[in-house]
């Protein structure tokens, strides 16, 4: 069909839409309007219409998947399956061998040391992250320096904008930072919010005896960084990543955020 990846017919009877995604996710809505013109050809029950959004990268959330009417078959789960084949075709040894490597490239964060990991490494080390943090998300974000992996969380509401924190990185160009960041609408008012936010961030910073750094320069679009951790808040055991002891470091900053948002006085 060429409207949908691909659609598979079963028995004339199941109406199979399969959603075939690598690093790209869905958007405006495309697969309930793939199901609902699967539906409106009358030909098929509603029960007999199974949708499958089949995810051989990795997203922050499947949330609108699931509203969708779609089932995830993730890239794990095609493992699964494929890694009992006995076979020799070497096509299909070939694929799964490439799917296992970027499953071993994503889990590679727990067994290698924090100063070599690689994009898949860090995608990862979020994935964790979405288990102990919580109104967050992550994704790719493009950039004339080459882009990098966000995850941005905590967002605190203020009547001019909104505080959040964001971690940053880039392997290709050792990027790693954790930013406290505000998002500002009011163009004419960014200016004067960034500078006092980052006063106030600092202040209290210095207040709790963390080192909090002004970037090198300060951006004049909607999200704006006001200040840095300067230091490395990701926390080892052996030079392999803590996560319980790296999560106490975040929600430090988490404490930072929540006592400036208590002080504010506009």
């Amino acid at each position: 069909d060429k409207n949908i990846d691909m659609l598979c017919i079963i028995n004339d009877t199941y109406a199979l839409i399969i959603e075939d995604k690598t690093n790209t996710v869905s958007h405006s809505g495309q697969l309930i309007k793939y199901y609902n013109e699967v539906s409106s050809r009358g030909k098929y029950c509603e029960k007999d219409i199974i949708g499958i959004y089949f995810k051989t990268g990795d997203q922050w959330s499947y949330e609108d998947i699931e509203k969708e009417r779609f089932m995830l078959f993730h890239r794990k789960d095609f493992l699964k399956v494929l890694n009992k084949y006995k076979g020799s075709n070497q096509i299909l040894l070939d694929y799964r061998e490439n799917l296992q490597s970027i499953q071993n490239d994503v889990e590679s964060y727990k067994t290698t040391r924090i100063d070599k990991w690689t994009w898949g490494a860090w995608v990862g080390f979020y994935i964790k992250l979405q288990k102990y943090l919580k109104n967050c998300g992550w994704g790719y974000e493009p950039n004339p320096s080459g882009g990098f992996q966000g995850f941005w969380w905590h967002f605190q509401d203020n009547p001019k904008c909104r505080l959040y924190l964001q971690l940053e990185s880039n392997p290709d160009n050792q990027l790693n930072r954790l930013c406290f960041k505000i998002e500002v609408e009011d163009k004419n008012e960014r200016a004067t919010l960034r500078g006092q936010w980052n006063k106030r961030i600092m202040a209290k910073g210095k207040e709790l005896g963390m080192d909090i750094i002004k970037p090198k320069r300060f951006g004049t679009g909607k999200h704006m960084t006001v200040c840095i951790y300067k230091d490395e808040y990701r926390k080892c055991k052996n030079g392999l990543i803590d996560i319980e002891n790296t999560v106490v470091e975040l929600k430090k900053a988490e404490n930072l955020v929540d006592q400036v948002m208590r002080n504010r006085s506009t």
